[in-house]
């Protein structure tokens, strides 16, 4: 799995779920997790998110101490 950097995406995938459950109660979630620490701890939680999230469904964006998470 790739990340993103695009928050622009990131807004328009969001936008998409909202409105799949408003019209469908097709569920969605949605979590930023702010990661703190070296730079080792940084790439262990890569490493964690790349192999735990489907990459045909869920998105990724990342900055510098945040991801945020949308799984569909």
């Amino acid at each position: 799995m790739g990340f993103s950097t695009d928050s622009e995406s990131f807004l328009i995938n969001s936008k998409e779920a909202y409105n799949k459950f408003q019209k469908h109660q097709i569920p969605f979630a949605a979590v930023k997790l702010y990661i703190s620490g070296a730079e080792d701890t940084k790439d262990k939680v890569d490493r964690i998110i790349k192999n735990n999230f489907r990459t045909d469904k869920d998105f990724v964006l990342k900055t510098t101490d945040n991801y945020s998470i949308l799984w569909l």
